[in-house]
């Protein structure tokens, strides 16, 4: 199976609905559980912290690799193939005989696909690798498996690089202190411009000026820089500051998501994370990537194509994850010529 074009979010979902599933139904095969289990930890590993993407070779594991997580006799590629296939067959026989049960799971959790360990097939010496794929199955999701014609369905396909020295600022969970930082910083800043500027209005001294004009413009500096940050409070998605790319980065987003805690008042604890959101044009097939709008566009972000950036535009909606055509004078059908099989 070709393993192209996954979503970070969809297939993480998936793995931690399938592996949350098989725990409460104490699944007896416990050594496929834990392979499972460690595939998805280097898996995830290589895409959040060095920017691989599902299903390639980083993510890709042969029998000997498995077997070394369990100690098993290193180098001995047909002993670890030979313990190996038991324990992927059970796997794939638990999900093609519990089809059902395992479906309704992940159609709860919000899931469009199964989980599955695929393999690409021998390479020299009669080495399979193996790695996590989605499965698409009918009824999970339907609306968003057949879309309209001329839509396009937006993914996480994978993490952008970040500066060494921003490094840390690639996940930020608001709870306890950090959410007080994120709220509180802003409150004291804004409120030391008013009083400092009541001080000035009240005495009228010129050293009080200057230093009321001087801290406003070191105030208005900071803004200039981190405002990305806090359009997140309206609008959950905003575009990344150039200063957290490097230059091989052109565009990335930074999205505000619900995790699964819960405050005391029953809302959900927020993160700030950096993702790329992409797509393919319905039209050309070209990659189609999300930027900031601009003319009649402005105050939103949509996604423009690469081959077509004035024509070929749609809307971004990061719940969804579907984008509408925005041009009502623009052809959206199949193009004659087919950048698809080019692009990919």
């Amino acid at each position: 199976m070709e393993n192209q074009s996954i979503d970070i979010d969809e297939l993480k979902l998936s793995f931690d609905t399938t592996v949350d599933h098989l725990q409460n139904v104490k699944w007896t095969k416990k050594t496929a559980l834990t392979i499972l289990e460690r595939m998805g930890d280097q898996t995830f590993e290589n895409v959040y912290e060095h920017q691989s993407v599902p299903g390639d070779e980083t993510c890709q594991f042969v029998s000997c690799d498995i077997g070394d997580w369990f100690d098993r006799k290193r180098g001995d590629t047909e002993a670890s193939r030979n313990w190996l296939k038991p324990h992927l067959k059970a796997y794939r026989d638990y999900v093609e005989q519990n089809s059902d049960e395992l479906d309704e799971t992940l159609k709860k959790r919000g899931c469009k696909h199964r989980l599955v360990i695929d393999d690409t097939g021998s390479r020299g010496g009669d080495r399979n690798h193996y790695y996590l794929s989605l499965q698409k199955v009918e009824g999970l999701d339907a609306k968003l498996i057949d879309l309209p014609d001329g839509h396009i369905e937006y993914q996480v396909r994978q993490v952008p690089k970040m500066l060494p020295c921003f490094e840390w600022m690639r996940r930020i969970d608001l709870d306890g202190w950090k959410l007080k930082t994120y709220l509180g910083v802003p409150l004291i800043l804004g409120a030391a411009w008013v009083i400092l500027m009541l001080w000035v209005s009240t005495f009228q001294n010129y050293q009080y000026i200057s230093a009321w004009l001087l801290y406003s413009v070191v105030l208005f500096g900071l803004w200039v820089f981190v405002h990305p940050f806090y359009g997140l409070l309206e609008r959950r998605v905003s575009m990344a500051p150039d200063w957290m790319l490097p230059w091989s980065v052109i565009v990335a987003q930074l999205e505000m998501v619900p995790m699964n805690q819960w405050k005391a008042n029953g809302t959900p604890v927020r993160s700030i994370r950096l993702v790329r959101y992409g797509g393919d044009c319905s039209v050309c097939g070209a990659p189609v990537a999300v930027v900031k709008g601009r003319r009649e566009f402005g105050g939103r972000l949509i996604g423009q194509c690469n081959e077509s950036g004035a024509e070929h535009l749609f809307s971004f909606d990061h719940v969804s994850k579907v984008g509408v055509p925005l041009r009502s004078n623009a052809f959206y059908g199949k193009s004659r010529r087919q950048l698809g099989e080019y692009y990919r």
